[in-house]
């Protein structure tokens, strides 16, 4: 089990269904494709989570988590 604290980006690399069950019991199934990307947002307070596949072959997926801005003043750069 583990959780997510910011929202984040999953690129999948691999076609793969997964199903992602909370510590609560509650499921649910995802469908990722290849090349595609796919938001995620952070998860609630206290909810941790597990990934399982149960298909036959890997599921290959890359995760960027969002960092938080630290100071609000911060400006973008162009």
């Amino acid at each position: 089990m583990h959780r997510h604290d910011n929202g984040r980006v999953i690129v999948a690399l691999t076609d793969g269904t997964l199903r992602i069950v909370k510590e609560s019991g509650d499921s649910k199934t995802v469908t990722w494709e290849k090349g595609k990307a796919y938001w995620l947002p952070a998860d609630p307070p206290g909810e941790r989570h597990g990934d399982l596949n149960e298909g036959q072959d890997p599921i290959e997926v890359m995760v960027v988590e969002l960092k938080p801005r630290t100071d609000p003043r911060q400006t973008r750069v162009p």
